[in-house]
């Protein structure tokens, strides 16, 4: 049997850094090493640590986050984000750019999507979901 593996959003990412403890228990139980970012995920968490008060602590512990896991790149995507941007275009819904690009790497990867934003990512067909924030 095939292993899961698991893209982290940047939701998810930001719940570890915070300290979640539920979401921390679920990535020991499942395992670091099935575990992936997007390098879309990257860009977002360094944005919001320099844009933070704390830049220099907070660029840091990003950095050190980011060192535990694989990023993925946009590469093997680039087919599969033209495909569902054109789907979701000529459906009328629209999903922003960064979301649809993690969704592609998710999909021509074959990850299962961990992301807080159930109902946002819902709208992409075929897109294996979970969120491991408790509420």
């Amino acid at each position: 049997m095939k292993k899961s593996k698991y893209l982290l959003d940047t939701n998810i990412c930001i719940s570890l850094l915070r300290g979640n403890r539920d979401v921390a228990r679920k990535l020991i139980g499942i395992g670091e090493d099935k575990c992936f970012l997007s390098v879309i995920t990257l860009y977002e968490l360094m944005f919001g640590a320099y844009n933070s008060g704390r830049s220099q602590q907070e660029i840091l512990k990003v950095k050190e986050f980011v060192n535990r896991f694989p990023v993925v790149s946009l590469m093997d995507s680039a087919e599969e984000y033209a495909f569902r941007k054109t789907q979701l275009r000529a459906s009328g819904i629209m999903i922003d750019e960064f979301d649809l690009l993690i969704a592609a790497t998710a999909l021509s990867g074959n990850y299962i999507l961990v992301t807080d934003n159930i109902k946002h990512f819902q709208r992409i067909t075929n897109l294996r979901l979970e969120n491991w924030i408790k509420r």
